[in-house]
């Protein structure tokens, strides 16, 4: 049973691997290390269960990054590297993670990756409170169509709701992120168990004038 806990162990820093780089994959390279510091915050814990383990770092990696890309969304100014990174978020992921359109819906001919087709935290409207809001408007990024989004029209309430999309970028990443943490958990607890079952299955081997010993792999 030592080699298939070691094995789970394995697995589950994978797992947990795979979920910080998914996330900061998404959300650029500033955002990256907010997650990263997030996901070392935690460690391991033998008694905990791996599906337990796996909750815990993706709520702790949801939450780091709501704050991260609420605070960028509210200081954006279009040139630093945080504005730039949600720029990137909102417009699209790529090259898609798995695929071409696995997050959102495909781009233009030709594009390649994954579209978020989305706007601010929980929607459009995050972009009210930003500094960047009053001068500028909603940020060009947010727009379905760039030669009909001119600045006075995303500073126009009414106006920018017809420009820009409706759907928050927080809600389409965590999605993605949490069914693919079911996926991991399923391959997770496949490693485990096909470990176990294989020890269960070794023969064991006697000799003459000894004890039965059982061979496992080291």
């Amino acid at each position: 049973m030592q080699t298939s806990f070691l094995s789970l162990q394995y697995a589950m820093f994978l797992s947990l691997v795979f979920l910080a780089e998914l996330v900061a994959g998404i959300s650029g390279f500033v955002f990256r290390h907010e997650v990263s510091d997030a996901t070392a915050s935690l460690t391991l814990e033998p008694r905990k269960g791996p599906l337990t383990l796996l909750t815990r770092h993706t709520d702790l990696i949801k939450d780091t990054f709501h704050r991260t890309y609420t605070d960028a969304v509210l200081n954006y100014n279009a040139e630093d590297e945080a504005s730039r990174a949600v720029d990137n978020l909102q417009r699209r992921v790529s090259p898609a993670p798995w695929g071409h359109g696995v997050l959102g819906e495909s781009g233009p001919p030709g594009a390649t990756g994954s579209w978020l087709r989305c706007c601010g935290v929980s929607n459009y409207t995050s972009w009210f409170g930003s500094v960047y809001y009053p001068s500028n408007g909603i940020p060009a990024s947010c727009c379905f169509n760039s030669s009909d989004c001119n600045t006075n029209d995303l500073r126009n309430t009414t106006l920018a709701p017809s420009k820009v999309y409706h759907q928050g970028c927080y809600e389409l990443v965590t999605s993605f992120m949490e069914t693919n943490m079911a996926i991991i958990a399923g391959v997770t607890f496949g490693i485990a168990f096909s470990q176990g079952d294989e020890e269960s299955k070794e023969p064991r081997h006697t000799t003459r004038g000894t004890s039965p010993e059982r061979f496992t792999l080291a």
